[in-house]
C-alpha cells in the first residue's frame, strides 16, 4: 500500500531586527525534504503584552521520510540558529506544529490546541490568509503512526 507524505503545517518566529532566521530555518526544514512558505513573512508586534516584535509566517514542510520525528528535528534546527528557551527577551526562531494534514484535512496538532495557539488573532490572520482551514475535533483511531505527538482532528 502507498503511503501518504506526511505535511505539517508549520508557524516560524523571530523576534530578531530581521527575518533571516526564518528563511534559514525553512531552508533547513527543506533540506529533511519540500518547505515553502504559505504566507509572506511579516512583522508583527508581539501579543504577549512585552516590547517584542516578531517576524512570523505560516509553512508547509513535507518530510522525505514519514518516519523522521518531526519534534526532534524541529528542535534541532531552532538550537542550530541559536533558540535559547532560557531568554525571555528575545526568540532567535520559535517553529511551532499546528497542525498534520490527514484524511483530506489539516488536523490540529494536540501541542498546538494546548497552547491555544488557535485562539490567537496572529495565528488566526495568517490561516486566513493562507486559506486554510483546521478541523479541530479527536478522529478515529487509524492505522497510521502518529508522528511527533498526537494531532487531533
Amino acid at each position: 500500500m502507498l503511503r501518504t507524505a506526511v505535511r505539517w503545517l508549520l508557524l516560524l518566529g523571530s523576534s530578531r531586527a530581521t527575518d533571516t532566521l526564518l528563511r534559514e530555518a525553512l531552508q533547513q526544514l527543506g533540506e529533511d525534504g519540500t518547505a515553502r512558505l504559505l504566507t509572506p513573512i511579516q512583522r508583527f508586534p508581539a501579543d504577549d503584552g512585552s516590547d517584542l516584535a516578531f517576524y512570523n509566517a505560516l509553512a508547509e514542510w513535507t518530510p522525505l521520510d514519514d518516519r523522521l520525528d518531526a519534534q526532534a528535528r524541529i528542535r534541532h534546527i531552532e538550537a542550530a540558529l541559536g533558540r535559547d528557551r532560557s531568554r525571555d527577551d528575545e526568540v532567535a526562531i520559535d517553529i511551532d506544529l499546528l497542525a498534520r494534514f490527514s484524511h483530506g484535512q489539516w488536523r490540529a496538532h494536540a501541542h498546538a490546541l494546548d497552547k491555544h495557539e488557535f485562539a490567537r488573532a496572529l495565528v488566526r490572520g495568517l490561516l486566513q490568509q493562507a486559506g486554510v482551514d483546521i478541523a479541530y475535533r479527536t478522529p478515529p483511531p487509524t492505522t497510521d503512526a502518529d508522528q511527533a505527538g498526537s494531532d487531533v482532528q
